[in-house]
């Protein structure tokens, strides 16, 4: 996936979190898309890792989410992984 059809999924992804008023996720959508204009193919991995880090971190952070925030959390990770 090229960076702008990355950027064309937050979008959509943003405008359906603000319609379903969960304006925190959104937010941090937001803040993805303003960096998904700089960021590249390696450092977009990297910063899919530090949103949701592998491991036993990963596991911690989606359990103690709610199930529709982990859900976004890893569609977001995906979409940033698969950047290229």
């Amino acid at each position: 996936m090229t960076s702008p059809e990355a950027h064309a999924l937050l979008l959509d992804l943003k405008d359906l979190l603000v319609d379903e008023r969960e304006v925190h996720l959104a937010g941090t959508v937001e803040d993805l898309l303003l960096r998904l204009r700089m960021l590249r193919q390696p450092v977009c991995r990297e910063y899919a890792d530090l949103m949701l880090p592998s491991g036993k971190a990963r596991h911690v952070r989606l359990v103690l989410c709610r199930p529709y925030e982990a859900r976004v959390y890893a569609f977001i990770t995906a979409i940033l992984r698969s950047v290229e």
